[in-house]
C-alpha cells in the first residue's frame, strides 16, 4: 500500500495536523511553511494544502494531484500551466463567509457612524463631537448593493437586512426571474457596495 505525501504550508500546531493523519494511514504529512522548505518538499507531494503555490513550485510538483487552498479566491492561482494540467484545485468556499460578512458590516457601521474619526481625534486626545458634525449617519433604510451572493455575500446580505437595509443582490446567474441587467441605476442610490465576485483581468 502506498503512501500518499500531503504537503501542508499552514502555520499551526501540531495538534491541528491529526484530522489529517487521521483520514487513512497511508496519509504521511509533509509540513513547510517558508518558500526554501516548500519548494524542496513538493517533489514528493501528491497533495498540497496551504498557500503559496506558484509556478516555480509547479515546475518540480512532478507529482502533484490536488491542490486544496486555504482561502476562497483561487485567483492568483489559476495561471495557464495550471490550468492546462490534469491538477484539481478545490478552494476553502464557506469557510470565512461569517467572519468576512461580519468585517463588512462593521466597515459599514464604521463609515456611518464615524468611528474612523473618532479613533483619530481620540489619538490626538481631542474629544470627537465637533470632529463629527453632520459626517454620521444610519444604515437604516440605506441601500446594500452585494455584488457577487456567493456564501460570503449572502451572508452580508442577511446582516445588512437585520439593519433595515434595502439589499439588493446580484448574481452571475440568478435564480428565477431575470431582472434588468445594467448596474449603473443600482449605483446611483445612497448607500454601500459589498464587492464579492471573482478578480478578472
Amino acid at each position: 500500500m502506498s503512501q500518499v505525501n500531503v504537503l501542508v504550508t499552514w502555520r499551526g500546531e501540531d495538534k491541528r495536523l491529526e484530522p489529517i493523519r487521521a483520514v487513512s494511514r497511508r496519509v504521511n504529512v509533509l509540513t513547510a511553511t517558508e518558500q526554501e522548505d516548500r519548494l524542496r518538499l513538493a517533489p514528493e507531494a501528491e497533495v498540497w494544502f496551504g498557500w503559496g503555490f506558484n509556478r516555480e513550485v509547479f515546475d518540480v510538483a512532478r507529482r502533484l494531484r490536488w491542490i486544496q487552498t486555504t482561502s476562497a479566491g483561487v485567483d492568483r492561482l489559476l495561471f495557464q500551466e495550471l490550468r492546462r494540467s490534469d491538477i484539481i484545485v478545490t478552494n476553502a468556499s464557506g469557510v470565512y463567509s461569517v467572519p468576512m460578512a461580519e468585517q463588512v458590516l462593521g466597515m459599514m457601521l464604521a463609515l456611518a457612524r464615524g468611528l474612523h474619526i473618532c479613533v483619530r481625534e481620540q489619538s490626538q486626545g481631542r474629544w470627537a463631537r465637533p470632529a463629527l458634525q453632520g459626517k454620521t449617519d444610519v444604515l437604516e433604510g440605506k441601500t446594500c448593493v452585494v455584488l457577487g451572493l456567493g456564501d460570503v455575500g449572502t451572508e452580508v446580505a442577511r446582516r445588512a437586512k437585520a439593519f433595515g437595509m434595502e439589499v439588493i443582490g446580484i448574481r452571475r446567474r440568478p435564480a428565477g426571474k431575470r431582472g434588468n441587467s445594467r448596474l449603473e441605476p443600482v449605483f446611483d442610490r445612497r448607500g454601500f457596495c459589498d464587492y464579492g465576485v471573482p478578480l478578472r483581468k
